[in-house]
């Protein structure tokens, strides 16, 4: 006796850009992941705001670029956070994102950001700013650098390798991933196939090889987010080989949305 497969369609909403896993588990376990890419509008960066307050984890409605740029620089305003941090478990932080086909393959990527996140715009904590890329297959880079002398709580992981990071001590030292929160710092991932490199204010912080759970597929989405408001004062994207400029902004506040380099 045959029997017809049943299609059954799940409807979902989201509210935030990004790159999310759909797992298909069947008698709870996981036979296959899907990946799926809600995509921001085409080159306009978007922000908001998460942390825990009284215990409970909150957070903000996306908020649009032009709402917190001044100067060519791309700064959350604080104002939009949960201010009322009454323990040391109570923590805000913003995220800067743009979801879209950046027009290179993670293995060929290289990102480079000028950021900073001083105490006098916002920062908190050990001031950490975080910097996260994510292919179409969900491989990942994701590198959190702190103020000098709290490099304890820096991170480094790339695909499913762990160089550092609190939960898992390795034999790395991230001491490069301390900064001066104060001043602008340029950061830069440099990915060559399975080769990563990590460089602060132009200087190699970092060297490792890297393996992933996926074949590497086009760059979807990078993000940045601060322990409190940091500022952003440019991007750029380019094809590590090449050289090529693949995208670019300086937040120039006279065009807001930003140029996709063809």
């Amino acid at each position: 006796m045959s029997q017809k497969k049943k299609t059954d369609t799940l409807s979902k909403t989201y509210f935030y850009p990004g790159i999310y896993n759909l797992a298909l588990l069947v008698n709870k376990k996981v036979v296959k992941n899907l990946y799926h890419v809600v995509y921001s509008k085409p080159n306009l960066w978007t922000a908001w705001g998460y942390g825990v307050a009284y215990g409970k984890y909150w957070t903000t409605n996306i908020k649009p670029t032009n709402l917190f740029i001044k100067d060519g620089v791309f700064h959350f305003d604080s104002k939009h956070l949960f201010n009322e941090i009454k323990s040391e478990s109570d923590m805000n932080n913003s995220v800067h994102a743009l979801s879209q086909d950046f027009g290179v393959k993670f293995d060929s990527t290289q990102f480079e950001a000028r950021i900073k996140n001083p105490q006098s715009e916002g920062g908190e904590s050990c001031y950490d700013m975080r910097i996260t890329l994510f292919d179409k297959n969900f491989n990942s880079i994701d590198a959190n650098f702190t103020t000098i002398g709290c490099t304890e709580f820096a991170m480094l992981i790339a695909g499913k390798t762990y160089f550092g990071t609190r939960a898992r001590q390795k034999n790395i030292d991230l001491d490069e991933f301390g900064v001066n929160q104060d001043e602008w710092n340029v950061f830069k991932f440099l990915v060559k196939g399975k080769v990563l490199e990590v460089f602060v204010n132009h200087k190699l912080a970092f060297k490792g090889n890297f393996i992933t759970n996926e074949p590497f597929a086009g760059l979807v989405d990078a993000r940045i987010t601060f322990k409190g408001t940091g500022s952003i004062d440019w991007v750029k994207v380019s094809n590590s080989y090449t050289g090529k400029v693949v995208y670019q902004t300086d937040f120039d506040e006279k065009n807001l949305i930003v140029d996709h380099l063809e």
